[in-house]
């Protein structure tokens, strides 16, 4: 695959590096006694219905959820190596991320721990808290990116709209709905790492 030189890849950290919602769900279920199955979460933004909480509670939650199991949960299986290979293609790579401030500095201690001696350029988009946030599209666009990896078929959208091209990662009950046809071919479905790979002609 050619690319224009300096080309940047943005990856997203949650369900994509970092097992998210699998882990949560299994810490809220066994924190709180709930029953919460992964396939429930049909819709990412408004994870508090599952929940039966409010938003407030459940970013509280979320954050406890970090700040005391979070960096024990090793990486998604094969973005560790898939990363490293890109690196051929992608000198600079970038984590563009929904999280809050709040967690700013757990999510750089888990990138170190588990990503240790790679230099990313982080931007926290503080999404669902404050007035401050910022889009993905935004945080693309001061980057230089050309490629995303992300989970989130409205955070691709929202990339595309910008002229990104993106990986829509993963298999996830709130990732399965049909892309829109304009977008076919700007945003593209990459079930797992090695997906990716292939797409980028490396596998």
């Amino acid at each position: 695959m050619i690319l224009k030189s300096g080309s940047v890849l943005a990856t997203d950290i949650d369900d994509v590096i970092f097992p998210f919602v699998s882990a949560f769900i299994a810490y809220q279920n066994c924190v709180f006694g709930t029953k919460i199955q992964l396939a429930q979460v049909t819709d990412y933004f408004n994870f508090e219905e599952v929940l039966g909480v409010t938003r407030k509670e459940k970013i509280k939650r979320m954050h406890e959820f970090l700040r005391l199991v979070g960096l024990e949960f090793p990486p998604i299986i094969g973005a560790v190596e898939a990363l490293d290979k890109l690196r051929v293609l992608f000198p600079n790579q970038a984590m563009i991320t929904g999280r809050q401030y709040a967690v700013q500095d757990l999510s750089i201690r888990y990138l170190d721990k588990f990503l240790p001696d790679r230099k990313f350029q982080t931007v926290f988009c503080n999404h669902c808290i404050g007035d401050d946030a910022i889009s993905k599209s935004e945080a693309c666009l001061r980057l230089g990116v050309s490629h995303i990896i992300d989970d989130s078929l409205e955070y691709a959208i929202d990339c595309a709209k910008a002229g990104v091209q993106v990986l829509l990662f993963g298999d996830y009950p709130w990732n399965r709905q049909k892309i829109p046809k304009e977008y076919e071919g700007i945003i593209t479905r990459t079930p797992s790492w090695q997906d990716v790979l292939a797409y980028f002609e490396l596998s």
